[in-house]
């Protein structure tokens, strides 16, 4: 039996039905491409391209139309400010963002149907990501770049390691690169 007491509510049944399943979709990608990223924007699903043998799809995404859960081939843009490996999609507020092994580019929506989202002008990263190490942190985005510094990224990237943590983090690519 369920009871509860609340103020503006209140249910007539004993057992609670007709909550969410537990069911998945398989969503079939252009050109059977695999996604490593996945991030949600005014109801878009960006779904990433995973780096892989074609270099022309390095940096692609695709979106999914809210309330949809389909792939249109022709829904997608690309990163290629730099045309780098891209490892995430890192939703911030209303941009989302998408580092790269040599930059960042920033993204936003346009309102636009026929071309729902555009590259921020003026706005990129140039220091790259290394592969891994991208973490959303509020409306922060916290990484380590190439070079082995660590980065607090808002509104304009900040750096936020000390030389000798920066030394160490070196210390563990090189080793990362050796093995």
């Amino acid at each position: 039996t369920t009871t509860e007491t609340m103020a503006n509510a209140s249910w007539g049944g004993a057992v609670l039905s007709g909550g969410g399943g537990s069911s998945f979709t398989t969503v079939t990608t252009p050109d059977s491409v695999g996604i490593i990223s996945v991030g949600v924007i005014i109801g878009f699903t960006i779904c990433l391209v995973a780096p892989g043998s074609d270099t022309t799809k390095n940096g692609r995404f695709y979106w999914i139309w809210p309330k949809e859960n389909t792939i249109d081939a022709l829904d997608f843009a690309t990163a290629e400010r730099s045309p780098d490996t891209a490892w995430n999609i890192v939703v911030l507020g209303d941009q989302f963002w998408i580092p790269g092994q040599n930059s960042i580019e920033v993204w936003q929506p346009t309102g636009d149907g026929d071309a729902p989202f555009e590259r921020q002008q003026g706005r990129i990263f140039e220091r790259g990501a290394w592969e891994g190490t991208v973490v959303p942190l509020n409306e922060a985005m916290m990484l380590v770049d190439p070079t082995g510094d660590v980065w607090e990224v808002t509104d304009t990237p900040r750096l936020i390691s000390t030389p000798g943590i920066t030394q160490r983090i070196r210390q563990a690519i090189n080793l990362n690169r050796v093995a």
